[in-house]
C-alpha cells in the first residue's frame, strides 16, 4: 500500500519487497533504501521524498494508495477481490493458444494481479478485524 502525502510518498516494506522481487527493474536509489530497512515490522512504511522515486513508486499498478480505498466497505474490497480473480483465471485460459512473447506479457499481467489481490486482501483484512494500520503519524487518519 502507499500514501501519497504532497511531497513525500510512504509504502509499505511488504510492497518494496515485492517490487524487488518482481519483474520490474528497480532504481537503485530505492533498492538501496528498501534493503536497508526491510527488516522487522514489513507492515511498516518507508518515506521517499526523491521526485524520481515517487513518480517511479506511483507508477506501480499493483500498490494500492490508501486514499483510494479508506474509505471503501468490506463488501466493495471482497467485490473488487472477485473481479480481479475472475480475470486472472480467464488470463490463465488464454495462455495455451499464444506464443511465447504474448505468453510472458499474459504472464506479467498475471503476476500483477496477483500482488494487486494480495494488497487488497491485506487490506480486507484489517479492516475486518477492526486492526489499525500502521499509518505514519503525519498521515490523516480516518
Amino acid at each position: 500500500m502507499k500514501i501519497n502525502n504532497k511531497k513525500e510518498l510512504y509504502i509499505q516494506k511488504i510492497d518494496l519487497l515485492y517490487l524487488i522481487e518482481s519483474h520490474i527493474p528497480v532504481p537503485e536509489s530505492i533498492y538501496i533504501k528498501t534493503k536497508r530497512s526491510i527488516i522487522n515490522n514489513q507492515n511498516k512504511f518507508i518515506k521517499f521524498t526523491k521526485p524520481e522515486d515517487i513518480t517511479f513508486l506511483n507508477s506501480i499498478p499493483w500498490i494500492i494508495e490508501y486514499n483510494d480505498i479508506k474509505d471503501l466497505s468490506i463488501e466493495i474490497i471482497s467485490q473488487m477481490i472477485n473481479e480481479l480473480y475472475n480475470k486472472k483465471e480467464l488470463l490463465k485460459s488464454t495462455i495455451k493458444p499464444i506464443n511465447d512473447k504474448e505468453k510472458l506479457k499474459v504472464f506479467l499481467e498475471i503476476q500483477t494481479i496477483e500482488l494487486k489481490i494480495k494488497s487488497l486482501q491485506k487490506i480486507l483484512w484489517y479492516k475486518k478485524d477492526n486492526n489499525r494500520l500502521n499509518i505514519p503519524k503525519k498521515i490523516k487518519r480516518k
